[in-house]
């Protein structure tokens, strides 16, 4: 079991309350042992009948809180049980590390969290393609965009060449969204993948918490086309793919519907796609920096991310329960 541990301490005056409360760590109890999720090697014994918090005041972080206590307030350790195990990881899904938050030293002058955050199994093939098709994407956007400039006024624009972008970078979004709910084990709802089970992929990918922005066209606003899925208690549409439907199905009705700002946010959603499943990688990093930058990315609690293994080999992939 992984425990987040708490110093709080608490005002004795009524007249003025006062509340403080301190994250002091993680803590993983197992095998009869209690040791820091940064420090497995460093075990302190512990029995079922020994009470976690009375063991844990006796640790040397802890130790340093409650000494020399202020007698106008009551001081406290307390716990919070994680669903965390460690070694545990979800496929194409990206949590980072827990312990990365925890470390602030550096290795051969790199930092630590650059190295032990992309040390997750994950398909480099499969990683490596989806690149490989976001910057063929990105090739047939920029011949666009020297014709018609990325400026807001011309969001509206319309035509043949942005049209067919629209369908194919919306189509390498429903197919990378299909395998990570196909390899999750998330079934359709009906016979096939449509955007209501794609909107279920915001509660384990937090796509609404991305915005990015196009490194090399300033005058593009901030893009973040998961946006309306944000907070949304049932389903919510995604205008640019509703779009992207109806100049698919139905060109002949809707060839107004062909907008450059639909396009930007479709090719954006793919982008996002790669961050949301393997993070920022360096290959990531390198190829497609010139193209876009990250402006917001989700911040998770500690709680929700991962514990690495022992030993790299000891990863153990868990289909991620939606």
């Amino acid at each position: 079991m992984i425990y987040k541990v708490f110093f709080t301490e608490t005002s004795n005056d009524i007249n003025e309350p006062y509340s403080h409360k301190e994250f002091l760590g993680l803590w993983e109890k197992k095998d009869g042992y209690l040791s820091e999720v940064r420090f497995p090697k460093k075990k302190i014994s512990i029995t079922e009948n020994d009470n976690l918090i009375e063991v844990l005041k006796e640790t040397r972080i802890c130790k340093i809180y409650l000494e020399n206590p202020d007698p106008e307030m009551t001081t406290e350790i307390s716990v919070e049980e994680t669903n965390q195990v460690r070694g545990i990881y979800y496929p194409r899904i990206y949590r980072g590390i827990a312990h990365d938050d925890l470390s602030s030293f550096s290795l051969l002058g790199r930092d630590k969290k650059t190295i032990e955050a992309f040390n997750i199994p994950i398909d480099e093939n499969l990683l490596v393609n989806s690149i490989e098709q976001l910057n063929t994407l990105s090739e047939f956007l920029n011949k666009i965009l020297r014709t018609v400039f990325p400026a807001p006024a011309n969001f509206d624009a319309y035509g043949f060449d942005i049209r067919n972008l629209i369908i194919l970078s919306a189509t390498e979004f429903e197919a990378q969204i299909t395998g990570i709910l196909k390899i999750n084990e998330i079934k359709p709802d009906k016979w096939n993948y449509t955007i209501i089970d794609f909107f279920k992929s915001d509660k384990l990918l937090r796509l609404s918490d991305y915005e990015v922005a196009f490194s090399r066209f300033p005058d593009i606003p901030t893009m973040s086309p998961f946006s309306s899925w944000k907070n949304a208690s049932s389903f919510q549409s995604l205008d640019w793919y509703s779009n992207y439907n109806k100049i698919k199905h139905d060109r002949e009705d809707n060839f107004h519907k062909s907008r450059l700002i639909d396009l930007l946010n479709s090719i954006s959603a793919c982008y996002i796609l790669l961050l949301a499943q393997y993070g920022n990688r360096p290959i990531i990093n390198e190829t497609l920096s010139n193209y876009w930058k990250i402006v917001k990315s989700p911040q998770l609690d500690i709680s929700e991310k991962l514990i690495s293994p022992l030993k790299d080999t000891e990863w153990e992939v868990k289909k991620y329960n939606c």
